[in-house]
């Protein structure tokens, strides 16, 4: 609540009439006039009663309820599973196909994907070439 002749807001750890009740959970979670407070939804990563635990692997994301399908290195807790691909950053590619690149040159970047999301509720898909007959399989 408040406190002295001005009426302060209790300091924390302190709550309640005259401030004489004390938090035990962290500052954000404690209210001045009633206490520690529940959190509406702990932020991705971490859970627990106070949103003080991260989640442990293989466990990801909001409430720690996905799961990551790669290893303990490569699982990050707050998006999932990171991996890295490499792409020259000094050379344009030459096409050998219309469907992919082929790029040779020392000098790379690192960019890291966000694999568990992007595979997701992804269909495959097949090329088609004009002028080519369809095989159904």
């Amino acid at each position: 609540m408040y406190t002295g002749r001005v009426c302060q807001r209790c300091p924390y750890p302190t709550y309640g009439d005259g401030c004489k009740q004390r938090c035990i959970c962290k500052q954000d979670f404690c209210s001045h006039t009633k206490g520690c407070q529940l959190p509406d939804r702990c932020p991705d990563g971490f859970t627990g009663k106070y949103c003080d635990k991260q989640c442990s692997y293989p466990q990801y994301g909001i409430g720690c309820q996905q799961s990551c399908v790669c290893s303990k290195q490569r699982c990050n807790v707050f998006t999932g599973c990171q991996f890295t691909k490499t792409v020259n950053k000094n050379q344009k590619p030459h096409q050998t196909n219309p469907f992919s690149t082929d790029v040779s040159n020392s000098h790379t970047t690192k960019i890291v994907d966000d694999v568990s999301r992007e595979s997701r509720n992804q269909t495959p898909i097949t090329p088609v070439i004009p002028g080519s007959p369809l095989v159904f399989i």
